[in-house]
């Protein structure tokens, strides 16, 4: 029995995409900023840490909408590579500068500058993996045979870093622990995710599985010969399908019930077009935001303090982004006659 199916369009814009994607870099920002007390007692594990393979899956979607996998080397560089490591240059002198005298570790570090500095190597992992594996997904028909492949590729890789001994800091910039979203991509790439009493109930075991590996229940720790725990404990193919089957839908509910021409959900759309610019630009500001600071030396120390301090790290991180892509979508607009 089917309970509700979620089908997104792969001809043209998707305003929910960018929702995701929207909402997606505020939990990137949020991990990077809330405390460890806030991260246990909302349960941040279940939504927020989930930014990045949301943003996989989308990835995946993207690669896998059309017949053909094309690698665009150019548009990667432009769009990806090149402003990199011109915020890890940015950074680099700025610590350089601001520390008035030349910093021997920020030039051992370049490349891991900045919070989220892993997740580009990530991306572009990924899309050399989809173009490698695209033949096999098309040969393969069933979703079922798919589930398998990605499971057994999935558990392989979590065993061979285990026995391996892979350290975490090496870890962190492999796409190992992501593989098993290239499935659930390839689901709403090829046909659509469906809510039914089984993906349902395998979505409640993942959700069980993700609050025991972040130690809200007990046990996780016991896991430790089946999945890689030495970090990103959440990150494992078994908790994915809470991602896909539970979030995304929640996430796809609120879209719909929202008013299209509310401010909220035009603000987090806006976040989605420019998501890639926005966790640019996070990586600098939040090396060297002094709002915590002077929220705490000014206002004291209090949960609404915090609340206050991550409020304007988001507001003070987002909202220049929107505006200076609006002026500069505006201005390309007028110049070439457009009003």
């Amino acid at each position: 029995m089917i309970l509700i199916g979620l089908t997104l369009n792969r001809k043209g814009y998707e305003p929910f995409i960018d929702y995701v994607k929207g909402l997606a870099i505020i939990f990137v920002v949020l991990t990077h900023l809330i405390s460890t007390d806030i991260h246990k007692y909302t349960w941040f594990c279940l939504w927020g840490d989930m930014a990045v393979p949301l943003f996989l899956i989308i990835q995946v979607f993207h690669a896998y909408k059309k017949d053909q996998v094309i690698l665009k080397w150019k548009q990667i560089c432009r769009r990806i590579i090149v402003p990199f490591i011109i915020m890890q240059v940015i950074i680099c002198l700025s610590l350089i500068i601001w520390n008035r005298k030349i910093d021997v570790s920020s030039f051992e570090v370049f490349g891991n500058l900045g919070p989220g500095a892993y997740y580009p190597y990530i991306y572009f992992q990924f899309t050399i993996l989809l173009w490698m594996i695209a033949p096999l997904v098309r040969k393969v028909k069933t979703s079922i045979s798919l589930l398998f492949i990605f499971v057994i590729a999935s558990q392989l890789l979590e065993l061979s870093s285990i026995y391996l001994h892979i350290p975490s800091d090496i870890y962190r910039f492999l796409f190992f622990r992501y593989t098993f979203l290239i499935y659930l991509g390839c689901l709403i790439a090829k046909d659509e995710l469906v809510l039914n009493r089984w993906t349902f109930v395998i979505s409640l075991i993942s959700l069980f599985f993700i609050l025991m590996f972040d130690g809200i229940i007990g046990g996780g720790k016991n896991l430790s010969c089946l999945f890689y725990m030495d970090g990103w404990r959440l990150f494992h193919w078994i908790c994915y399908f809470h991602v896909a089957y539970i979030l995304l839908f929640l996430l796809k509910w609120s879209f719909d019930i929202m008013d299209k021409n509310s401010v909220w959900k035009r603000y987090l759309i806006n976040c989605g077009k420019y998501s890639y610019e926005i966790f640019l630009f996070q990586m600098f500001f939040l090396t060297f935001s002094p709002i915590n600071i002077l929220c705490s030396k000014f206002l004291g120390d209090n949960f609404f303090v915090e609340l206050t301090s991550i409020f304007l790290n988001i507001a003070f991180i987002t909202i220049p982004i929107i505006l200076v892509k609006s002026i500069k979508k505006y201005s390309k607009t007028y110049m070439s006659g457009g009003y």
